[in-house]
């Protein structure tokens, strides 16, 4: 996947990735009620941050992959691509 090839290279954060996937995916489906779930965001790359097992950037980079894997595959099942 994208993140092992990114992460032999630098450590970007799975969690993030994984998180902010789900959320933008949720949000994509039911909108606004999403709420709860991207709330959930922050508070994963917070942890993250806290426990030391990323840094700040590490964290938005991981986060904005898994938004970018989600649009590319909400928008392709949409489309009938997938």
């Amino acid at each position: 996947t994208i993140l092992s090839v990114v992460t032999f290279f630098w450590k970007i954060s799975f969690h993030g990735a994984t998180i902010s996937a789900a959320a933008a995916t949720v949000f994509m489906i039911i909108g606004s009620s999403a709420l709860p779930v991207i709330l959930l965001v922050p508070l994963v790359g917070w942890s993250r941050i806290r426990l030391a097992r990323h840094t700040p950037r590490q964290v938005f980079y991981g986060s904005l992959v898994g938004i970018v894997f989600a649009l590319i595959m909400v928008q392709g099942i949409l489309q009938g691509l997938l």
